[in-house]
């Protein structure tokens, strides 16, 4: 082969460009791949490190989901004797204090107990109340019933105190007590009365000791808390004591557009100085704010006489 052979003279100018080229895609291609992989790898590489990163943020949520159980389990272990308690009352504080810190099933719970308790507790107003129409007449024929209305009050009593003898008529709880050796009566009103927003109520009351204190509560029913009424000055009670006649100012609603056709439970109470003290500190605060709340339930050592159930206008 000659030294013309091998310089190969028949390779055109085109074709060495075209070889130049394809050699450069050929780079090209390499390097875009080189790049392509490192991203796709980087991408996996995140998409792995994300996963576990919130495999572990579950892991960590679950476990600290489990320590608030178990301290849930072991705070109720505590209070356990108070959820069995066989006085009702206890069992409904206990209930509404869980029922706003763990929420849950314990509304519920708090909603079935205070329903309940509620039920027993207007049991023994109008039985309270048959009783007390019974004994104004002093008829010796209703001798029999006053006897076993007695009797049924003190046996409701019982199931919300069971430390009360339910063979005796006299009793008391740290919420509720009636007493028939004292008298106090709404006569101004009756039960289905149609009454306006604002109405004038009158009684008469006898043998309250001077350190009782008469107050009038309205309980709506659709929104069952207890409104403290006075129209006094200093949100004090109608009378320190009572032996006579009283009078009072009430509100049904909350103006005279509103509320018609609602239904209210009017009550005749008596408190002594630390629940007078709350209802005057309630109505202070609610007339500072301008949020007339009521209040959950009545103070301890409650004395129920008279309630009447008045309809608005």
């Amino acid at each position: 082969m000659t030294q013309a052979d091998s310089s190969n003279p028949n390779i055109s100018e085109e074709e060495i460009k075209f070889k130049k080229l394809e050699i450069w895609l050929n780079f090209v291609k390499y390097i875009l791949s080189v790049i392509l992989t490192g991203i796709f790898a980087t991408y996996i590489n995140f998409q792995i490190q994300n996963k576990n990163l919130e495999i572990k943020e579950r892991e960590q949520e679950l476990t600290l989901q489990m320590k608030q159980k178990e301290q849930e389990q072991e705070y109720l272990r505590n209070f356990i004797n108070l959820a069995l308690d066989d006085k009702l009352e206890k069992r409904v504080r206990f209930a509404q204090y869980f029922s706003s810190l763990l929420e849950g099933k314990w509304i519920n719970y708090y909603e079935n107990i205070k329903s309940e308790y509620n039920n027993d507790l207007n049991k023994i107003i109008e039985k309270q109340e048959q009783l007390s129409r019974l004994t104004e007449l002093d008829i010796s024929e209703n001798k029999a019933i006053i006897e076993r209305l007695q009797l049924e009050i003190s046996v409701i009593k019982a199931k919300l105190n069971p430390q009360i003898n339910s063979h005796n008529a006299d009793y008391e709880t740290d919420s509720l007590t009636i007493k028939s050796e004292v008298y106090a009566k709404i006569t101004s009103h009756t039960n289905g009365d149609r009454v306006a927003n604002s109405e004038i109520i009158k009684g008469v009351c006898q043998n309250i000791p001077d350190n009782r204190y008469l107050w009038i509560v309205v309980r709506p029913k659709l929104f069952p808390n207890y409104h403290p009424q006075s129209n006094q000055s200093g949100s004090e009670p109608i009378s320190k004591g009572c032996d006579g006649k009283w009078e009072t100012t009430i509100f049904l609603g909350e103006n005279s557009k509103k509320n018609k056709n609602e239904k209210f439970d009017v009550l005749l109470i008596s408190l002594n100085d630390k629940g007078n003290e709350q209802m005057i500190e309630y109505l202070r605060q609610a007339n500072k704010q301008h949020k007339w709340k009521g209040l959950n339930s009545l103070p301890n050592e409650t004395e129920i006489f008279h309630k009447v159930l008045l309809i608005r206008k």
